[in-house]
């Protein structure tokens, strides 16, 4: 029998991870979109869209923030794709 575990994913956290690398994102990442998960950055897109649908395929929906680099980024911003 195979057990599955349940795991908590904490939007904030990921949030708190983006605003304190946001200054080095502005950087190099100006208008690109940041998938960041477990406090990670993991890639950069050029659109919302393509961001969304990778972190829907690896991580599943709600599981991960996709936040544009801005100098005045808005609270979290999570997206998944209903199909």
């Amino acid at each position: 029998m195979t057990e599955t575990v349940e795991m908590e994913y904490d939007q904030e956290l990921d949030y708190e991870a983006f605003l304190g690398k946001l200054p080095s994102l502005l950087h190099d990442h100006k208008g690109e979109v940041v998938v960041i998960h477990d406090c990670q950055v993991i890639c950069f897109f050029s659109s919302m869209l393509d961001a969304v649908c990778f972190g829907d395929d690896e991580y599943g929906a709600g599981m991960f923030i996709a936040q544009e680099v801005l100098d005045d980024s808005p609270d979290i911003v999570s997206y998944s794709l209903a199909v």
